[in-house]
């Protein structure tokens, strides 16, 4: 998912859940100039998962939020996130891991 050059009010949300085997997500988001709050729930998760976020070039107020819940095997996240230059709350909260 690529989202590019936008100028207002962004609103992106996206729910995943229950997926029991390969699962690769990846959230690309470029060039945003004023609100953005782009959400992203992954829950119960068997085995491999590996989403990717890279977020830039972000000049106002941004606030991001990455959830992940109840893995039991392989997990690896990563979140980049460059480039801003005023207001910028990111928070990713990963829970209840089995291995």
């Amino acid at each position: 998912m690529n989202v590019t050059k936008h100028d207002s009010k962004f609103s992106h949300t996206m729910n995943v859940t229950k997926h029991d085997s390969n699962f690769s997500p990846t959230m690309n988001v470029t060039k945003h100039d004023s609100k953005f709050s782009p959400t992203m729930n992954v829950t119960k998760h068997d085995s491999k998962f590996s989403p990717t976020m890279n977020v830039t070039k972000h000049d106002s107020r941004f606030s991001h939020t990455m959830n992940v819940t109840k893995h039991d095997s392989k997990f690896s996240p990563t979140m980049n996130v460059t480039k801003h230059d005023s207001k910028f709350s990111p928070t990713m909260n990963v829970t209840k891991h089995g291995l």
